[in-house]
């Protein structure tokens, strides 16, 4: 079996980890182990399919039910896109 390393794991993290893995009586290593083996199997299609589901609600969440012919200029505003996206402005690569 392979081993791995995570270093640099913010200590809220941990903490959480630590709280979860307590509750469920088995080790942070365990949950750890069944956390990635999970993201592991998840083909990636289905993480496409969450990204679209989660930009679509965020779409509606903005008001914005329709695609068409109301295109306003306010939606070429970057910091519109970044919005819909849900997007910070200082999010790395980004202009602001």
């Amino acid at each position: 079996m392979s081993a791995i390393t995570i270093r640099k794991l913010p200590d809220h993290v941990h903490d959480a980890l630590r709280r979860k893995a307590a509750d469920r009586g088995i080790s942070v290593e365990a949950l750890a182990r069944e956390a990635l083996e999970t993201l592991a199997a998840e083909p990636a299609s289905r993480r496409i399919e969450d990204t679209f589901s989660r930009l679509d609600r965020r779409r509606r969440e903005l008001g914005l039910e329709t695609v068409g012919a109301d295109w306003q200029d306010e939606f070429d505003d970057p910091a519109f896109s970044r919005s819909v996206l849900g997007l910070a402005d200082d999010e790395p690569g980004m202009e602001p």
